[in-house]
């Protein structure tokens, strides 16, 4: 939406769908070879994925978390 906004040109805005069109692509192609992905990585590797995606998804929100106790104690 931001970039739609900020790029008012047709050529800006094609390209923005584009990018849009091909991560749908992407990300259809990998959730329809995902059974492939599990069978490579194995229960191992599946363990240590969610403990890596895991460790990402708490970072965020410890993130979020630290951002707005800053702006609560900045006003």
């Amino acid at each position: 939406i931001t970039f739609h906004q900020e790029n008012e040109l047709l050529s800006d805005r094609l390209l923005i769908v584009g990018a849009i069109v091909l991560t749908c692509a992407l990300t259809s192609i990998l959730l329809m070879s995902s059974h492939i992905i599990v069978r490579a990585l194995g229960a191992s590797g599946m363990n240590a994925l969610s403990r890596i995606i895991g460790f990402i998804v708490i970072s965020i929100g410890v993130e979020y978390v630290l951002s707005t106790v800053i702006e609560i104690v900045k006003a």
